[in-house]
């Protein structure tokens, strides 16, 4: 029962201290054997990156022995939906002794597919969906962050002569102290911060989360990149209303729909500038806007709140889906997107107003209230011990196999696991003894 709990590194330290994390790419030889597995269509597919272990990081606890005293474990999985159910093996690579100087990212070795795949990626990251082919630049890696593992020991009910017998029922005083070690390690629970929520923000004036927003060109590339998204989806509309109508250039429904594409394309000619930001590299998300910048972006959003593109013609089935209204969910999504990117690049932290930091803590905490203080409910991350119970993977596989690795949803991470799942990877005793990691076996469920 007793495992090696995952928390976050939180705000992110710079630099990093360990070489455990989750998302990214691995760091690790030129020659890591990057997993690859025939999908449906017959063709090999790299396994998405999920993370790396630095064994040589592990504190001492129970079950320290079970693992190498030294060395790196690489975790993937089969994410682009592209699999069969037999896509879960061969997803664990080890690499023993200690890290070289000549260690660095590893790309995948051939064409890597989005999270998720195309199609669900477009609902993921919708202010993509601008470009002419954006299943081109759907993410393929998701964002990294530095992780931490700590021992959850085992917590038997109390016996009699117990110091705390008589604080409880048995199990009620086993259940608080977990409870209590949970708390040590992830820190208290943490309470929803609704600062970057567009729920209850104003409609009647210009929403800014806080002070010095937008602050840099990821912010700018998730705005501008809703705003293009927007306009295109218009414009395909409108194209199509026009196919349907006959060629007749006194037809007055023509004429105003032409009018009203042009009035789409001139909005877009006279701002050309600001919308160059809606491209920006991995490289430079982190930049910070000069203030000329801000201002031409700020003026934007002014506009949109005020009205300034004609109602749309597509039907759009919920009002807070239409501009305006939904000026604030990007405005929400941008500051997020921004604030996390600014986090991760050493020059950007100084970006980040520490109010926002707290906002976004809750993303990236285990323990939540008041879910945790009713009834300890939270999805942990963990290494060895018991797997959670989603279906019956984890009875199934625990009287012969070993949980190397849990993985549940994370909103940090983007990892959704389904419905509230968990991903889980199991190996054998023998082959865990012999670091035959290569036989580990990876199950997923969902609710």
């Amino acid at each position: 029962r007793a495992c090696l709990a995952i928390r976050h590194v939180f705000p992110p330290r710079h630099p990093q201290r360990t070489m455990s994390f989750f998302g990214g790419v691995p760091l690790a030889p030129d020659d890591l054997d990057w997993p690859m597995i025939h999908n449906r269509k017959g063709l090999l597919e790299p396994l998405t990156f999920m993370g790396q272990v630095d064994l040589g990081a592990l504190p001492d606890g129970p079950a320290r022995s079970l693992l190498p005293a030294h060395g790196y474990l690489y975790f993937f999985a089969p994410m682009s939906g592209n699999f069969d159910g037999d896509a879960s093996h061969f997803v664990v690579r080890y690499v023993e002794g200690k890290a070289r100087k000549d260690w660095g990212p590893q790309h995948n070795p051939g064409f890597l597919e989005p999270i998720d795949g195309a199609e669900n990626a477009r609902y993921r990251y919708p202010w993509l969906t601008w470009h002419d082919k954006p299943e081109k630049v759907y993410p393929r890696f998701y964002p990294r962050i530095e992780i931490e593992l700590g021992w959850l020991e085992d917590v038997a009910e109390v016996e009699e002569g117990d110091p705390d017998a008589g604080d409880g029922f048995p199990w009620e005083v086993a259940k608080q102290r977990r409870r209590q070690q949970l708390v040590a390690f992830h820190g208290a629970p943490v309470s929803w911060n609704d600062a970057l929520s567009a729920h209850g923000k104003p409609t009647d004036r210009l929403w800014i989360p806080f002070e010095g927003f937008p602050t840099n060109r990821r912010t700018a590339e998730v705005l501008l990149g809703y705003l293009k998204s927007y306009i295109k989806e218009e414009a395909i509309g409108i194209k199509a209303r026009l196919d349907t109508l006959p060629a007749r250039s006194e037809d007055p429904e023509r004429s105003r729909l032409s009018a009203l594409l042009e009035r789409y394309t001139q909005f877009e000619k006279e701002r050309w500038r600001i919308f160059q930001l809606a491209t920006t590299g991995e490289a430079l998300r982190g930049k910070a806007l000069d203030e000329n910048q801000r201002t031409d972006l700020l003026a934007l959003l002014e506009e949109l709140r005020a009205g300034a593109l004609p109602e749309g013609v597509l039907e759009r089935h919920y009002m807070h889906k239409r501009l305006p209204m939904v000026l604030n969910d990007w405005v929400a999504r941008a500051a997020v997107e921004g604030a996390e990117s600014a986090l991760a690049d050493p020059d950007g932290i100084a970006q980040v107003p520490d109010a926002v930091v707290e906002a976004l803590r809750y993303r990236h905490s285990v323990l939540r209230d008041p879910d945790f203080s009713k009834n300890g409910a939270y999805a942990q991350h963990q290494m060895l011990g018991r797997g959670v119970a989603i279906q019956d993977a984890a009875e199934l596989m625990a009287p012969e196999h070993i949980l190397l690795l849990q993985l549940r949803w994370d909103n940090a991470l983007d990892w959704h696991m389904g419905d509230a799942g968990a991903a889980q990877y199991w190996i054998r005793p023998a082959d865990l003894a012999a670091r035959r990691f290569e036989n580990t076996v990876l199950t997923f469920e969902s609710h």
